[in-house]
């Protein structure tokens, strides 16, 4: 199922602190989470792309370590993917704007 993203958040995933505002391009953030049984179980991926703009973006150096990611879709729902354990990388092309990407996936 595809959602629109709102908000988009970063932290570390070593060491977490605080959640950093990644300066989401408005209307640029999808999300696609798809559920499939993969024979030993449930497996949930998360599919991201946006888009961020370098002058709102903060603490954008933690964009290329392991990181967290929360997503704020546009009806409110609040959805946090990767872990200390297992972590999420983003892929980035681009200067400004900056364009992200990620699928990760867990278990459920």
């Amino acid at each position: 199922m595809m959602y629109v993203v709102k908000s988009l958040l970063f932290k570390q995933a070593i060491n977490p602190t605080a959640w950093i505002v990644s300066g989401l391009v408005p209307g640029t953030g999808r999300l696609d989470i798809d559920t499939n049984d993969s024979g030993d179980g449930l497996v949930r991926t998360y599919r991201l792309r946006a888009t961020l703009s370098r002058e709102k973006r903060a603490g954008a150096d933690i964009l290329t370590e392991d990181v967290m990611v929360r997503v704020i879709l546009d009806d409110g729902e609040d959805i946090v993917f990767g872990s200390q354990e297992l972590p999420v990388r983003l892929s980035i092309s681009g200067t400004d704007p900056l364009s992200v990407s990620c699928d990760w996936q867990d278990a459920i």
